[in-house]
């Protein structure tokens, strides 16, 4: 049981990866939308992983991220016959997908990635299993951590693109106090927070029976009743 597992073993889509690459190859743009969520370990490819992490470093380097550049990059490094030769690189112009799609086909290329680490990690378990690496408590304790960190963990996404003009524009409307957030129906902690913003986590603190159940249900209620966001409570 011991080695790696063949490719076509576990889940896979060589096609879709394709298809990504060469929508990479189309359009620039492509890769930067998704250099912050798409990793080479996603790719079941070999040759795939080769090539998106030589587009990765043009990308990083800042040099034109298309065919010829990436061939030569390859070429320099002595990985070009790994990643196919030229004929294979110019095939996946011909399967690229329109750029509009490329999202959709990286979010499949990911789920199969998933896939693939949940059946390696199950192989993992059956070979500490026969190989008695631990007791029952052990080896559970073990692997339930290694599958509960594949489950949070989250990409380092990078540095992301803004449009100055509306980060320019955010910062003067929060200057006069208006929430470019969720408003909370509080105007005195709208005018400090901005309203609530995606991704936070508030956590509300004060000394014991001072209403902070009370003013957490109003919020809620607020929002719910305003129409400019959903809200539930969980006790």
């Amino acid at each position: 049981m011991t080695g790696p597992r063949p490719i076509d073993a576990l889940p896979h889509d060589l096609e879709t990866e394709k298809r990504l690459l060469g929508a990479m190859l189309l359009q620039p743009r492509v890769m930067t939308e998704l250099r912050g969520s798409l990793r080479v370990e996603h790719f079941a490819s070999p040759a795939h992983r080769r090539i998106y992490a030589h587009l990765v470093a043009l990308l990083d380097e800042g040099a034109p991220v298309e065919l010829l550049t990436l061939c030569s990059h390859l070429e320099r490094s002595g990985e070009l016959a790994a990643a196919g030769g030229f004929e294979a690189l110019s095939a996946l112009l011909d399967a690229a997908p329109t750029p509009v799609h490329a999202s959709a086909h990286a979010q499949l290329v990911i789920a199969a990635a998933k896939l693939r680490r949940l059946a390696e990690r199950g192989l993992a378990l059956v070979e500490a299993v026969r190989t008695k690496a631990g007791s029952a408590d052990e080896i559970r304790a073990a692997h339930l951590d290694a599958i509960m960190s594949d489950s949070y963990h989250r990409p380092d996404r990078g540095f992301v693109a803004v449009d100055a003009d509306d980060v320019l524009e955010a910062i003067e409307r929060r200057a006069l106090g208006y929430a470019d957030g969720i408003p909370i129906g509080f105007h005195g902690c709208d005018s400090v927070t901005a309203g609530f913003q995606r991704g936070e986590l508030v956590v509300l603190g004060a000394v014991p029976k001072v209403g902070k159940s009370t003013f957490t249900a109003q919020i809620a209620l607020h929002v719910a009743l305003s129409g400019v966001g959903g809200a539930a409570i969980v006790a």
